[in-house]
């Protein structure tokens, strides 16, 4: 399970590359709650 109490933040920080300057800085948000399951069997 990720984010399990469905939080906003700021999930990465970086520049977005688009100018040699590096004055360009982008925010992306952090992934919704997820949950995962997984099954498995063997035969």
């Amino acid at each position: 399970m990720n984010n399990l109490l469905d939080e906003r933040y700021i999930g990465t920080m970086d520049s977005g590359g688009f100018t040699a300057s590096g004055d360009n800085t982008t925010f992306l948000t952090s992934a919704p709650r997820q949950i995962f399951f997984s099954v498995s069997t063997t035969f």
